[in-house]
């Protein structure tokens, strides 16, 4: 948890640098050190559009600063196809829970 304020403004200025005006929409559980932690399209520019041009570059910046950090990437309902292929590839050494709440991510 004590990680989770530099990682959050490290990763956002990161992103502002790559994404210019794109807004970061970041919230979570605070007792157990998860974070909830949303990328969107600058204003005027249409959320799909936003995706399909970035979404690779954003959730790879994304990605390597939780894992460069020695975090996890977790949910309540499960990661996802795309979160597990990105977390769990040679490239990227931490690990994906595909089920549970885990505290720490």
């Amino acid at each position: 948890m004590s990680a989770i304020a530099d990682f959050v403004a490290r990763t956002d200025a990161a992103l502002a640098l790559a994404f210019p005006g794109m807004r970061m929409v970041d919230f979570g559980h605070l007792g157990d050190g998860n974070l909830h932690y949303n990328v969107q399209a600058p204003e005027g520019v249409p959320g799909q559009q936003f995706m399909d041009e970035h979404e690779h570059a954003v959730n790879t910046l994304v990605y390597d600063a939780v894992c460069a950090r020695g975090g996890s990437i977790s949910a309540e309902h499960g990661v996802g196809a795309l979160s597990a292929r990105n977390c769990n590839s040679a490239s990227r050494p931490c690990a994906a829970d595909d089920a549970r709440h885990q505290a720490g991510a």
